[in-house]
């Protein structure tokens, strides 16, 4: 499959993207004690107020013959941190094996969105001087709520399951999971189609579009590599987002 950077997408003034991700994962090189961590990235990611702690909490029991297993003291330790933006919209999480940065509704446009990945990631390699990135990822998280009565979900997705010949009665929810290895270049896909019933933020159904991008094998640390990378990744994005709408939805989102 060939990446073409000359083929064009259509702009959707209504995106639909709920939380964009661009993640690295990497090993450091330098052992850092949680105080220096907190030091570190406090100062260097000033735009970012807020932050905590994240542990792992691991649980144990003591099995005793003849009586119930008896539960141990738990174990934890330090993960990594969690900074948030003052307007809640921008995560960054800088953990032991690498560096995310999430963004919430209000999605700016993808050159800024990366660069500041980039920028605040070159943050996080100055610290934790990794040799090499395991992964790359980009994921996209869409929410495109339909009305209730919709029963036909052709009006929304491509390939859009059906309800059986012999049991017509409409979906309630459903979960689709596929995996795409992409031919010739480095990257898989993974595209989860769901279709979420009401909950407690909307009284309307909505279908759930999550696309992850990340690279099979690891990646050199190159500004400029991955800089290239994530634009090819965002191009895959792109391109799976519109193969997997109608030109109804489409339309609609413009």
């Amino acid at each position: 499959m060939k990446i073409d950077f000359s083929e064009t997408f259509p702009h959707l003034s209504k995106a639909p993207i709920v939380e964009a991700v661009i993640d690295f994962r990497a090993l450091p090189t330098t052992a850092c004690a949680q105080s220096q961590f907190e030091a570190y990235f406090r100062k260097e990611f000033s735009d970012f107020p807020a932050f905590q702690v994240h542990n792992q909490v691991n649980y144990h029991l003591k099995a005793q013959t003849g009586n119930q297993p008896e539960a141990v003291q738990p174990t934890s330790w330090w993960q990594g941190l969690a900074f948030h933006s003052a307007d809640k919209l921008r995560i960054a999480q800088c953990q032991k094996d690498g560096f995310s940065l999430s963004r919430l509704p209000g999605y700016p446009k993808w050159e800024e969105f990366a660069s500041e990945a980039l920028n605040l990631w070159s943050k996080y390699a100055a610290l934790t001087k990794p040799v090499e990135i395991q992964r790359v990822g980009v994921r996209f998280i869409n929410r495109i709520p339909i009305p209730v009565q919709a029963g036909d979900l052709s009006d929304y997705l491509i390939n859009a399951p059906k309800a059986w010949d012999s049991f017509p009665v409409p979906f309630a929810s459903f979960v689709h999971s596929d995996t795409f290895s992409v031919p010739d270049t480095n990257y898989l896909i993974h595209v989860v189609r769901a279709l979420q019933p009401p909950d407690t933020t909307s009284d309307l159904p909505a279908i759930i579009l999550d696309t992850d991008i990340s690279t099979r094998s690891p990646s050199s640390t190159d500004p400029k590599v991955l800089e290239t990378r994530l634009q090819e990744m965002r191009w895959l994005k792109n391109k799976v987002f519109f193969a997997s709408i109608a030109k109804k939805l489409q339309d609609s989102l413009l």
